[in-house]
């Protein structure tokens, strides 16, 4: 708790950073949610934080959250997005295994749509994205603003030395 001290089994705001990094719009409530998922069981002297205090402290951060859109929020059910994407990470997975992992987000679209998983191409893209999958790169060698670090990938000599 680097961003936060506690003052009489209270907590508050220090001033020296923010709580979340992006200064002119407000974060996300699933962002909010989480945060307060994440420090709501923690004991202050030997008492359990709760959400109010922490929406209060939230309030001094200019990150203003009520506690019932944060209970709203927990109780809501996931949306079609959120479970279609559930669905989906798996199979996108799986295509780009069986492929030794050299496939992008075209070609695992298009492997999808051959077998009968009608899936739009952006989505393919933002959930390769998300999961951190990406296809083989067609360039051999490294792009650098200095030549240190452009050696070829495929046998490791530099070329300018015999």
């Amino acid at each position: 708790m680097s961003e936060q001290s506690v003052d009489g089994g209270r907590m508050r705001s220090c001033g020296r950073r923010r709580l979340f990094p992006r200064q002119r719009t407000r974060p996300q409530t699933e962002v909010i949610v989480a945060y307060i998922d994440e420090h709501k069981d923690l004991l202050v002297d030997g008492l359990r934080l709760g959400v109010e205090p922490i929406c209060e402290v939230l309030r001094t951060a200019d990150v203003q959250i009520a506690p019932s859109t944060y209970y709203a929020a927990k109780s809501r059910p996931p949306s079609a997005r959120a479970v279609r994407d559930a669905e989906l990470v798996p199979l996108i997975g799986k295509v780009h295994n069986d492929n030794i992992g050299v496939f992008g987000a075209r070609k695992v679209w298009a492997e999808l749509n051959r077998q009968a998983q009608q899936v739009a191409r952006c989505t393919v893209e933002r959930l390769m994205k998300a999961e951190g999958l990406c296809g083989i790169r067609r360039e051999k060698t490294r792009r650098t603003t200095t030549s240190a670090g452009a050696v070829t990938q495929t046998d490791g000599a530099r070329p300018w030395t015999t």
